[in-house]
């Protein structure tokens, strides 16, 4: 059988001679997903388009009889129109309060959160480095109850004119009912949009919750932010001594959620501040210019290894007799350190000196275990002290816990 004549296939670079435009089908990154990952996150949900929200960003009327993967709420369309609705409140300084305003750039907001949130928006789009929110936790000791006006005459100028009297008494009930999903998660939703308009491109937000919300938190910041912009839950410990008690557990944590408003944003390589308890034990000083140190002995803990188990003599003529687990150290090295005076010898134990002035870290990097902040007791004692015992928030985060924030975003 006679052989084919085998055709030479065209190389793009052949097209692009020709005068052609080539198109690279296995291009990474479709521009327009990229798109909407950067501008509209909750279009794109587990891999696919969300129409309802794809609809709901162009404006164009919702049908909403199939519903996709994603958080499900009584009253999210109450919530988008509650974003999208232009406020009418203004701004204006209050002289006799406000303490050196002009210089400082620090300002104080008094009045409804979501109102002040779209004031702001009007000068700080896009702008925010970082935002730290501490919300409602929708608790039964708190009996949250939807704050924002909602009724037949709000959702007219909403333009929800098409709510039947039995959907009004539906959204009114898990609005008004203690402890509502529903209702906390139509007065979160404005506010995490409006919260993600103010961030910059390489900005973040840290949000406090507790388990009654954190889960439906969670699904809720994905849809909004991105769940891949999602950076990580911190768990903070100890937090109130473990004074409440839920299914005969003692509750001794929180959350913080931390999302970033895109994928620009970047931790600051810093690392978590040494614990209080770890700075005094750098208490030593020899007054030879070195300043404080701290001892770490030579005694292994481990299992014992050939070249470090010996007998150690110093540079007196001494014995030391050799741990039952050898040394951390080989022979040389522990000679090096005493012949540059960093050897600690007592009777007892051998040990290194660790100057304070010569760390080249505050600790370790900040992992997702807060567990040596302060309880939120200190935070509540620390504003008191602030307002002359006048309680002006209710369990306030004690300062420690947002500087770590802040800290870790770089500011």
């Amino acid at each position: 059988m006679p052989k084919q004549k085998q055709t030479k296939q065209p190389l793009p670079q052949d097209f692009i001679d020709a005068g052609f435009n080539v198109i690279d089908n296995n291009a990474s990154e479709n521009a327009m997903t990229a798109f909407l990952h950067t501008h509209y996150p909750q279009v794109i949900k587990d891999g696919e388009v969300n129409l309802v929200e794809l609809q709901n960003a162009l404006g164009v009327p919702i049908d909403e009889k199939v519903n996709g993967y994603g958080l499900n709420f009584i009253g999210r369309n109450v919530a988008r129109a509650k974003y999208a609705q232009e406020t009418r409140k203004v701004l204006k300084l209050d002289k006799e309060r406000s303490k050196n305003a002009d210089t400082t750039g620090n300002f104080i907001f008094r009045g409804d959160n979501l109102d002040c949130l779209k004031i702001l928006k009007h000068y700080y789009r896009g702008r925010i480095k970082v935002i730290y929110i501490d919300p409602p936790y929708n608790t039964d000791k708190d009996e949250f109850v939807y704050p924002d006006k909602f009724d037949k005459e709000e959702a007219e100028v909403l333009g929800l004119a098409n709510l039947s009297g039995s959907d009004m008494e539906r959204l009114e009930f898990s609005f008004g009912n203690k402890k509502s999903h529903n209702g906390w998660l139509s007065f979160m939703y404005p506010r995490l949009r409006l919260a993600r308009d103010l961030l910059a491109k390489d900005g973040v937000i840290f949000i406090s919750i507790d388990d009654n919300e954190q889960a439906n938190l969670k699904l809720l910041c994905d849809e909004i932010f991105g769940e891949t912009n999602f950076i990580n839950k911190v768990v903070w410990g100890r937090t109130r001594s473990g004074k409440t008690v839920t299914r005969q557990l003692l509750v001794n944590s929180e959350y913080l959620l931390v999302y970033a408003k895109t994928p620009d944003f970047t931790w600051n390589p810093v690392y978590k501040p040494l614990a209080e308890t770890t700075v005094k034990m750098y208490s030593k000083n020899d007054n030879d210019g070195r300043g404080k140190y701290r001892l770490y002995p030579l005694q292994k803990t481990s299992s014992p290894g050939p070249e470090t188990t010996y007998d150690y003599i110093d540079n007196n003529g001494k014995i030391w007799k050799c741990p039952d687990k050898g040394w951390r150290m080989v022979q040389a090295k522990i000679k090096a350190l005493e012949n540059d005076d960093r050897l600690y010898l007592d009777n007892d134990t051998l040990s290194e000196k660790a100057y304070w002035n010569e760390r080249t870290s505050e600790g370790r990097l900040a992992d997702t275990l807060w567990d040596d902040m302060p309880e939120n007791s200190v935070g509540t004692s620390e504003v008191s002290d602030l307002f002359d015992d006048t309680v002006v928030f209710t369990n306030p985060k004690p300062v420690e816990y947002i500087k770590r924030s802040l800290l870790i975003s770089r500011l």
